[in-house]
């Protein structure tokens, strides 16, 4: 409205000076179309002026919209945050409970299997003292047998050396080395006495039935 109030004296102007310098009405006319040229484009300008405010104003909204939800998202995010922060308590809570318990577990059967392989091992432990025992009574009465035999060995021994004393050399040798051969010739006698006695007695009855 006011580009056209300013265009009306603009025309009066035109014309009184057109009048006055003795302007041609050709001059005059395409004045006017390249006036109304202007005007027109001006028009367009104004009308993308429009357009672009109201784009800026639209852009200035949606930036705002955008601010808003973006902090709300913040604030949403926030509180996922220190939910899941919470979560991640719990749930280390419950697997060190868990792990805990697993221990636990693990520690009593591992004390249950230590405590039976002791009872195992006593049992085994005290077969084999029971074998190392009768082990030492075995190795002690072959002791004492070989201490005997030794002992044995050793009056042997002392018996031989006695009988080769050199003291009395010829009548201990005669003696030890006649001795056994004194006792056979005394055997021998007595078993040919026996004979003896034994054949006369058979002869008499033979003498006594001759007699009768």
């Amino acid at each position: 409205m006011i580009f056209h109030q300013a265009q009306a004296p603009q025309k009066n102007l035109l014309e009184t000076k057109a009048s006055e310098s003795g302007v041609s009405a050709s001059d005059l006319a395409d004045c006017r179309a390249e006036n109304w040229l202007l005007k027109k484009k001006l028009l367009e300008y104004e009308v993308t002026i429009e357009n672009l405010e109201q784009l800026v104003t639209t852009i200035v909204e949606k930036q705002h919209q955008i601010l808003s939800e973006m902090f709300y998202l913040r604030k949403e995010n926030r509180e996922l945050q220190s939910e899941c922060h919470l979560q991640r308590e719990y749930h280390s809570m419950e697997r060190n409970a868990l792990m805990r318990e697993l221990h636990d577990a693990r520690s009593s059967s591992r004390s249950r299997s230590f405590l039976l392989g002791c009872g195992s091992n006593g049992s085994k432990g005290s077969s084999n003292t029971d074998c190392e025992e009768e082990d030492i009574s075995e190795l002690e009465d072959e002791d004492h047998c070989e201490n005997g035999c030794d002992s044995n060995e050793d009056q042997a021994l002392d018996a031989d050396e006695n009988c080769e004393a050199p003291s009395a050399p010829s009548s201990g040798e005669h003696s030890c080395r006649t001795s056994p051969s004194s006792s056979d010739s005394e055997s021998s006698d007595t078993d040919d006495n026996t004979s003896r006695d034994y054949k006369s007695n058979e002869d008499t009855p033979i003498s006594n039935s001759d007699t009768d």
